[in-house]
Protein backbone atom coordinates (compact mmCIF):
# COMPACT_ATOMS: atom_id res chain seq x y z
CA UNK A 1 0.00 0.00 0.00
CA UNK A 2 2.83 2.50 0.15
CA UNK A 3 1.48 4.15 3.33
CA UNK A 4 3.85 6.13 5.73
CA UNK A 5 3.13 7.36 9.25
CA UNK A 6 4.82 10.47 10.57
CA UNK A 7 5.42 12.82 13.16
CA UNK A 8 4.23 15.74 12.51
CA UNK A 9 7.35 17.69 13.77
CA UNK A 10 8.94 16.98 10.60
CA UNK A 11 9.69 19.07 7.97
CA UNK A 12 9.46 18.58 3.97
CA UNK A 13 12.81 18.35 3.84
CA UNK A 14 13.29 15.63 6.62
CA UNK A 15 10.67 13.98 5.11
CA UNK A 16 11.85 13.52 2.00
CA UNK A 17 15.09 12.51 3.62
CA UNK A 18 14.13 9.88 4.81
CA UNK A 19 11.26 8.14 2.58
CA UNK A 20 14.60 8.56 -0.46
CA UNK A 21 16.50 5.85 1.70
CA UNK A 22 16.69 2.30 0.87
CA UNK A 23 14.41 -0.26 1.47
CA UNK A 24 11.82 2.77 0.95
CA UNK A 25 12.56 4.81 -2.23
CA UNK A 26 9.27 7.05 -2.02
CA UNK A 27 7.95 10.14 -2.40
CA UNK A 28 4.81 12.30 -0.50
CA UNK A 29 3.43 14.97 -2.70
CA UNK A 30 4.86 17.87 -0.53
CA UNK A 31 6.13 21.60 -1.39
CA UNK A 32 9.79 22.79 -3.24
CA UNK A 33 10.67 24.32 0.00
CA UNK A 34 12.75 21.82 2.65
CA UNK A 35 12.40 23.99 5.79
CA UNK A 36 8.60 24.19 5.39
CA UNK A 37 6.62 21.77 8.03
CA UNK A 38 5.33 18.91 6.31
CA UNK A 39 1.61 18.93 8.76
CA UNK A 40 1.38 22.45 7.86
CA UNK A 41 1.58 22.14 4.70
CA UNK A 42 -0.70 19.15 3.99
CA UNK A 43 -3.50 20.48 6.48
CA UNK A 44 -3.11 23.72 4.30
CA UNK A 45 -3.47 21.66 1.00
CA UNK A 46 -0.10 22.69 -0.62
CA UNK A 47 1.61 21.86 -4.01
CA UNK A 48 4.81 21.04 -5.21
CA UNK A 49 6.65 19.02 -7.97
CA UNK A 50 4.68 16.11 -8.14
CA UNK A 51 1.13 18.42 -7.88
CA UNK A 52 0.24 17.34 -11.23
CA UNK A 53 0.65 13.72 -10.98
CA UNK A 54 -0.30 12.99 -7.63
CA UNK A 55 -2.74 16.48 -6.77
CA UNK A 56 -2.22 18.91 -3.83
CA UNK A 57 -0.24 17.19 -0.43
CA UNK A 58 -3.85 16.57 1.40
CA UNK A 59 -5.43 14.50 -1.12
CA UNK A 60 -2.91 11.85 0.16
CA UNK A 61 -4.07 12.17 3.53
CA UNK A 62 -5.43 9.18 4.70
CA UNK A 63 -5.76 9.17 8.78
CA UNK A 64 -4.47 11.41 11.57
CA UNK A 65 -4.19 11.12 15.01
CA UNK A 66 -5.08 14.24 17.21
CA UNK A 67 -5.73 15.65 20.42
CA UNK A 68 -8.98 17.61 21.01
CA UNK A 69 -9.62 20.13 23.14
CA UNK A 70 -10.27 18.03 26.40
CA UNK A 71 -6.90 16.88 25.72
CA UNK A 72 -7.76 13.35 24.49
CA UNK A 73 -6.11 11.71 22.10
CA UNK A 74 -8.13 10.86 19.04
CA UNK A 75 -8.10 9.21 15.64
CA UNK A 76 -9.77 11.77 13.07
CA UNK A 77 -12.87 10.22 11.96
CA UNK A 78 -14.43 10.67 8.19
CA UNK A 79 -15.49 14.41 9.45
CA UNK A 80 -12.53 15.07 10.68
CA UNK A 81 -10.67 13.62 8.01
CA UNK A 82 -12.80 15.82 5.45
CA UNK A 83 -11.95 18.54 7.88
CA UNK A 84 -8.01 18.33 8.04
CA UNK A 85 -7.70 18.38 4.27
CA UNK A 86 -7.62 22.01 3.31
CA UNK A 87 -8.45 23.43 7.21
CA UNK A 88 -5.04 24.76 7.87
CA UNK A 89 -4.70 26.86 10.98
CA UNK A 90 -8.44 26.32 11.78
CA UNK A 91 -8.03 22.54 12.11
CA UNK A 92 -9.61 22.12 15.75
CA UNK A 93 -7.10 20.12 17.56
CA UNK A 94 -3.00 19.56 17.68
CA UNK A 95 -2.13 16.77 15.11
CA UNK A 96 0.38 14.81 16.05
CA UNK A 97 0.81 11.94 13.72
CA UNK A 98 0.03 11.87 10.18
CA UNK A 99 -0.48 8.36 7.71
CA UNK A 100 0.24 9.68 4.08
CA UNK A 101 -0.31 7.50 0.57
CA UNK A 102 2.98 7.28 -0.16
CA UNK A 103 4.62 6.81 -4.14
CA UNK A 104 7.85 5.79 -5.86
CA UNK A 105 10.63 8.03 -6.13
CA UNK A 106 11.40 9.32 -9.81
CA UNK A 107 15.24 7.81 -10.10
CA UNK A 108 16.26 11.73 -11.84
CA UNK A 109 14.65 15.00 -12.26
CA UNK A 110 15.39 15.75 -15.86
CA UNK A 111 15.32 19.79 -15.61
CA UNK A 112 15.29 22.16 -18.76
CA UNK A 113 15.84 26.39 -17.97
CA UNK A 114 16.07 29.31 -19.64
CA UNK A 115 16.51 32.58 -19.10
CA UNK A 116 15.19 35.86 -21.13
CA UNK A 117 15.84 39.61 -20.58
CA UNK A 118 12.54 42.00 -19.96
CA UNK A 119 11.91 43.24 -23.21
CA UNK A 120 9.64 43.42 -26.19
CA UNK A 121 9.22 39.72 -26.79
CA UNK A 122 8.78 39.16 -22.72
CA UNK A 123 4.87 38.60 -23.27
CA UNK A 124 5.41 36.48 -26.36
CA UNK A 125 7.50 33.91 -24.17
CA UNK A 126 5.10 34.03 -21.24
CA UNK A 127 2.05 33.49 -23.78
CA UNK A 128 3.82 30.85 -25.59
CA UNK A 129 4.20 28.93 -21.97
CA UNK A 130 1.00 29.95 -21.33
CA UNK A 131 -0.01 28.06 -24.55
CA UNK A 132 1.27 24.61 -23.95
CA UNK A 133 0.44 24.82 -20.02
CA UNK A 134 -2.82 22.48 -20.59
CA UNK A 135 -0.65 19.67 -22.31
CA UNK A 136 2.21 19.95 -19.59
CA UNK A 137 -0.41 19.16 -16.69
CA UNK A 138 -1.51 16.35 -17.77
CA UNK A 139 -0.48 13.30 -15.45
CA UNK A 140 1.30 11.24 -17.98
CA UNK A 141 3.70 13.41 -19.35
CA UNK A 142 5.31 13.68 -15.61
CA UNK A 143 6.09 17.08 -15.62
CA UNK A 144 6.36 20.37 -13.30
CA UNK A 145 6.89 23.66 -15.07
CA UNK A 146 7.43 27.33 -13.41
CA UNK A 147 8.06 30.74 -14.86
CA UNK A 148 9.60 33.45 -11.92
CA UNK A 149 10.09 36.95 -13.15
CA UNK A 150 13.43 38.23 -11.76
CA UNK A 151 13.60 41.68 -10.44
CA UNK A 152 17.39 42.40 -9.96
CA UNK A 153 18.85 42.41 -12.52
CA UNK A 154 15.20 41.73 -14.83
CA UNK A 155 14.65 38.30 -16.27
CA UNK A 156 12.34 35.84 -16.73
CA UNK A 157 12.72 32.39 -16.28
CA UNK A 158 11.47 29.21 -17.43
CA UNK A 159 11.82 25.78 -15.97
CA UNK A 160 10.20 22.62 -17.19
CA UNK A 161 11.38 19.39 -15.19
CA UNK A 162 10.46 16.01 -16.21
CA UNK A 163 10.20 13.23 -13.25
CA UNK A 164 11.56 10.26 -13.59
CA UNK A 165 11.18 10.19 -17.41
CA UNK A 166 12.23 7.70 -20.64
CA UNK A 167 13.71 9.24 -23.35
CA UNK A 168 10.78 9.72 -25.31
CA UNK A 169 9.08 11.63 -22.75
CA UNK A 170 12.34 13.94 -22.29
CA UNK A 171 12.43 14.53 -25.57
CA UNK A 172 8.77 15.88 -25.27
CA UNK A 173 9.39 18.17 -22.79
CA UNK A 174 12.50 19.55 -24.45
CA UNK A 175 10.63 20.08 -27.16
CA UNK A 176 8.28 22.34 -25.61
CA UNK A 177 11.26 24.54 -24.08
CA UNK A 178 12.80 24.84 -27.91
CA UNK A 179 9.09 26.06 -28.83
CA UNK A 180 9.12 28.37 -25.71
CA UNK A 181 12.89 30.01 -26.13
CA UNK A 182 12.17 30.39 -30.36
CA UNK A 183 9.39 33.19 -28.99
CA UNK A 184 11.88 34.95 -26.99
CA UNK A 185 15.77 35.95 -26.88
CA UNK A 186 17.34 33.46 -24.76
CA UNK A 187 20.07 34.82 -22.53
CA UNK A 188 21.02 31.09 -21.07
CA UNK A 189 19.66 27.72 -21.62
CA UNK A 190 20.69 24.91 -19.69
CA UNK A 191 20.11 21.32 -18.63
CA UNK A 192 20.63 18.73 -16.25
CA UNK A 193 19.71 15.65 -14.99
CA UNK A 194 19.80 15.37 -11.08
CA UNK A 195 18.43 13.36 -8.10
CA UNK A 196 14.88 14.13 -6.24
CA UNK A 197 16.47 14.99 -3.33
CA UNK A 198 19.39 17.21 -5.06
CA UNK A 199 16.26 18.51 -7.03
CA UNK A 200 14.18 19.51 -3.47
CA UNK A 201 17.98 21.22 -2.40
CA UNK A 202 18.15 22.58 -4.97
CA UNK A 203 14.76 24.30 -5.32
CA UNK A 204 14.96 25.33 -1.55
CA UNK A 205 18.59 27.64 -2.22
CA UNK A 206 20.54 24.97 -0.72
CA UNK A 207 23.67 25.98 -2.98
CA UNK A 208 23.02 29.78 -2.10
CA UNK A 209 23.19 28.94 1.89
CA UNK A 210 19.53 29.37 2.02
CA UNK A 211 18.93 25.94 4.05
Amino acid sequence: SKKVAFGTGHTNGQLYYKLSQDPYRLLFPGGTVSGVGASGLILGCGRGLSAFRRGLACDSLTSFEYVNAKGELRIADEDMLWMAKGGGGQFPGMVTQMTLQAYDMPTEVHESLCKFPVDSNTHKVISTWLSRCDEMSNPNRKVYTVVSWWSRPQSVEVAIKCLGCNPVEQQWAQGVMQAIRASGSATSCSQQAISWVDDVYTSSGGYYGAV
